[in-house]
């Protein structure tokens, strides 16, 4: 079998990440029949129609870029201000937009341009050596595509970072569709770029599922008018995934694999 930079072993789910979901309420597989029986009979209708397309976010679902996403704040940040920011501030941008990231730190408009284009180019160079792809992610999408199942990736990212991912780690032929900052109009949470990833992939909200690991994933898909699925592998608390009301918590791969039809995906490496 072919080996990929980055592509770490393992289950499809750590163990910290399913301890992490079993607070929830809402973590797979075990409790989602249980949450299903809650639902009233409209809302179960919908949550157990089937998936016919997926669309999935990249950072902090596909790719672990967490190391990269702070070391390229703590760079740009302190290059331009001069100064450190704490890790508490920085966890709070997670899965933000790059302009509301770097704006967090200063309101002057040219300023923050000019900012994001040196996270930007660090992130360019730095790439390599600090992000890596999830444990089971690549086995995850090998899977949901013998499913006949078709991917889109949508991102709030430009299209020239969003590229990087995807050369880097070679999931071109995963994702019949690519949604990039440009594309869209506007970033997520806006309705927009998922909505054009439907329209790509020629097929209407019912019965698409969006996969992703902050507000922005959820909120937007939900304003698409698709189901959304929280992974609990990413970087935000459990608790602000929950608030945004998303229909499944996600403890590992398997449990998409298994929303998607399929029997789980095997615990025996990436």
């Amino acid at each position: 079998s072919r080996v990929f930079p980055g592509d770490g072993g393992g289950g499809v789910g750590g163990r910290q990440d399913r301890d992490r979901a079993e607070q929830c309420p809402l973590a797979l597989p075990a409790t989602v029949r249980d949450r299903e029986r809650r639902m009233t009979p409209a809302k179960m209708t919908m949550a157990q129609r089937a998936v016919d397309c997926v669309l999935l976010d990249m950072d902090g679902t596909i790719l672990d870029s967490r190391d990269l996403i702070v070391a390229c704040l703590v760079h740009t940040v302190k290059s331009h201000l001069g100064l450190e920011p704490e890790a508490g501030e920085l966890a709070q941008l997670f899965g933000r937009p790059l302009l509301e990231q770097v704006g967090h730190f200063c309101s002057d408009p040219q300023e923050v341009c000019e900012m994001a284009e040196t996270y930007r180019r660090f992130w360019l160079a730095r790439f390599g050596s600090l992000a890596r792809l999830f444990p089971g992610a690549r086995r995850a999408l090998e899977t949901l595509r013998l499913l006949d199942l078709p991917l889109a990736l949508v991102t709030s990212k430009n299209r020239a970072l969003g590229k990087q991912d995807i050369d880097h780690f070679d999931l071109s032929s995963y994702f019949q569709v690519e949604v990039y900052l440009e594309d869209g109009g506007e970033p997520k949470p806006d309705p927009a770029p998922f909505r054009i990833a439907l329209q790509r992939l020629g097929h209407g909200p019912e019965g698409a599922l969006m996969v992703g690991d902050s507000p922005a994933d959820i909120l937007g898909g939900k304003a698409a008018g698709v189901r959304t699925a929280a992974v609990s592998w990413g970087y935000l608390p459990l608790e602000t995934l929950r608030a945004c009301g998303p229909d499944y918590l996600l403890a590992g791969w398997e449990d998409l694999i298994r929303i998607c039809g399929g029997n789980g995906a095997s615990r025996e490496g990436g």
